[in-house]
């Protein structure tokens, strides 16, 4: 008999635990959207500055290079038309740029990196738009 107590306990426990678990919220599917575009305007910056060339425009322009603008300016409008309708906003020290910003975008993620040039250093800020 007491066995057959344990066990009706046990099974009662087991029944009520399981009514629980039933109980608890299903969780949401998850967006990961921002967290792609976070990934994107961070890999973007990353490779343009990883790039000799790219950087060494990058410094001009933000001295007020013109050349050096129009430079930045064609080569990221290139890689935006193949890549989809993004808008690029580039900004160093007093100087920005846009490229492919022809119609107004929804959301906006930006990164940043601290570009170091002989003595002085300066702050670099990328944004890319994307339609919602």
């Amino acid at each position: 008999m007491k066995a057959q107590v344990f066990s009706i306990e046990a099974l009662l426990a087991l029944i009520i635990a399981a009514g629980f678990i039933s109980l608890q919220p299903v969780p949401q599917a998850v967006d990961f959207n921002n967290v792609y575009r976070y990934q994107l305007v961070q890999d973007f910056l990353e490779v343009s500055v990883k790039n000799q060339n790219t950087l060494f425009q990058m410094r001009a322009f933000a001295k007020g290079d013109a050349d050096a603008k129009r430079f930045l300016e064609e080569k990221y409008a290139g890689l935006l038309d193949s890549m989809g309708g993004y808008c690029l906003e580039l900004q160093a020290k007093n100087n920005s740029l846009q490229a492919n910003c022809g119609n107004q975008k929804k959301i906006w993620v930006a990164a940043s990196r601290f570009i170091v040039d002989g003595s002085d250093f300066f702050e670099l800020t990328l944004r890319l738009g994307f339609d919602a």
